[in-house]
């Protein structure tokens, strides 16, 4: 494990009657316990967009799906998948490209609300993945609707403004569904 060098610090000088002059350099325990759990949340964070990466999807469709699978409810799983990205990086640059998920990775976030069972990831590459949960169907496409609106208005860049169109996939899972993975196959997702 690699610590950030501003948590090392010396924790005293070992002599030793066998060893001369020899020191001893270690670790703070709460100095080291936070160098050990920073790296962690930052591996799930992506760092272009600072939405959830595709690790934390994982993790979070394994937490909720499980758990889910003995109360009543569905969960819709929504693919995002930006058009002509490509293009945009080929066209304009791949720092116009990264910058355009960063403002779509900030609209996305403000428009989910997780105290509502709402999660959104940023996949890597131009697919986002959104997921909500629902008893009632009337939610899906309010909830369809806000993540169009996030997607829908014109990115401002130096250069211009950039409109960005997006598909939008869909599954649904429900009590008894086999499983998270099952929702991504079914949605083509490699």
């Amino acid at each position: 494990m690699v610590y950030p060098v501003e948590a090392l610090s010396i924790a005293g000088l070992v002599l030793s009657p066998c060893v001369s002059g020899a020191a001893y350099f270690g670790l703070h325990h709460r100095t080291r316990r936070r160098a050990v759990l920073a790296p962690r949340s930052d591996c799930l964070t992506d760092e272009l967009t600072g939405l959830p990466n595709r690790q934390a999807l994982s993790n979070w469709m394994d937490k909720n799906l499980s758990a889910r699978r003995q109360h009543v409810g569905r969960i819709a799983l929504f693919m995002i998948d930006l058009d002509r990205f490509k293009e945009i990086n080929d066209e304009r640059g791949h720092s116009t490209g990264d910058e355009i998920l960063r403002v779509l990775g900030r609209r996305l976030r403000h428009s989910v609300d997780a105290k509502r069972g709402e999660f959104i990831a940023h996949a890597g590459g131009d697919k986002f993945f959104a997921f909500c949960s629902f008893s009632n169907h009337r939610i899906v496409p309010d909830f369809l609707a806000r993540l169009r609106r996030a997607l829908s208005r014109p990115v401002r860049l130096q250069g211009g403004r950039v409109t960005i169109r997006a598909n939008f996939g869909v599954a649904f899972w429900g009590d008894g569904a086999p499983s998270g993975e099952t929702l991504l196959i079914r949605l083509n997702w490699p």
